[in-house]
């Protein structure tokens, strides 16, 4: 009976252990499983997170873009509008300028013919003509800064560029209205002219420049 009983526990132990090695790899294997399929959804999630940042960035660029095309198109007919008034504004106060000095060179003739000293208005009238001349040179190439500023890629830069030449041509034309007032002031106490005439011209131009 104690034979049997040795042999028989022996044989119990073999079986507990076989058993318990058979239950630590199913539960070894079980959790392998889990971490793999753990691990590939993780991998899932990651790559639709990405999949999604992407398409987000996508549309904001493209968001972004389309305003910025927008703002562009606004800003360039706003700048195209805006240099058309002021160029058309300048170009009549320069006609209308050298309308009023070509009357007064008539009129300086017709004095100096008479036998009066003129040398000082001459002299007030040729400045104002060159200064008038600038102011129209100056002018001259202001469409092709226009162009330049619509199509620039830096139009703050550009736009800078062009109200400098706005500001130089109002400059010649500050010039010209002084040495017509010089031109008048030479010629007030003379009474063969009549410089009340050109006085009220002259100032009118400076109202409108």
């Amino acid at each position: 009976m104690k034979l049997a009983t040795y042999t028989l526990v022996p044989a119990l132990l073999l079986v507990a252990a076989t058993a318990h090695a058979t239950t630590t790899e199913d539960i070894r294997a079980n959790l392998q499983e889990r971490q793999a399929e753990m691990q590939e959804n993780m991998e899932e999630r990651r790559t639709e997170v990405q999949t999604n940042m992407e398409e987000r960035r996508e549309e904001v660029q493209e968001n972004m873009e389309e305003r910025r095309a927008a703002l562009s198109e606004r800003m360039q007919e706003r700048v195209t509008n805006l240099s058309a008034n002021m160029s058309n504004r300048f170009d009549n106060v320069i006609e209308r300028l050298q309308n009023i000095i070509d009357r007064t060179e008539s009129r300086l003739e017709k004095i100096e013919a008479s036998g009066r000293d003129t040398t000082e208005a001459v002299a007030a009238l040729a400045r104002a003509q060159a200064a008038l001349d600038q102011a129209r040179n100056t002018m001259s190439d202001i469409d092709s800064q226009v162009n330049a500023v619509v199509g620039s890629t830096e139009p703050k830069t550009e736009w800078k560029n062009l109200k400098a030449t706005y500001t130089l041509s109002k400059e010649f034309i500050k010039t010209t209205h002084f040495e017509l007032r010089t031109v008048i002031s030479s010629l007030k106490n003379n009474p063969v002219t009549t410089p009340v005439e050109i006085e009220d011209e002259g100032e009118d131009e400076d109202e409108q420049s």
